[in-house]
């Protein structure tokens, strides 16, 4: 397997963006106020 999407429903999107972002390296690609689009390339 090269690569999965995985849908991960959380309470708060923006603070989820950040846990994503400054602990695990992910960037969001694109953001709306029920969903993100979040990548990290390995």
């Amino acid at each position: 397997m090269k690569k999965t999407i995985p849908a991960l429903p959380v309470q708060d999107i923006t603070a989820a963006i950040g846990y994503y972002s400054e602990k695990l390296g992910f960037t969001a690609r694109h953001q709306e106020t029920d969903f993100a689009i979040l990548v990290r390339d390995d």
